[in-house]
């Protein structure tokens, strides 16, 4: 399932994001779910190695 996440970013990040995925041929969704994925994969782990060594 798919739904709509709308979020408001700095006007530079939004110009990044275009620029990457146009030399890239990706789509803007498909970055954005790879950070999003990314970033909380690294907090995850991140989370999980505190509690071990806590």
């Amino acid at each position: 399932m798919i739904v709509r996440l709308n979020v408001d970013v700095p006007m530079k990040l939004k110009r990044r994001i275009k620029i990457y995925c146009a030399q890239e041929d990706v789509d803007i969704k498909e970055v954005v779910i790879l950070a999003i994925e990314g970033f909380l994969d690294e907090m995850e782990k991140d989370s999980l190695h505190s509690r071990v060594q806590g």
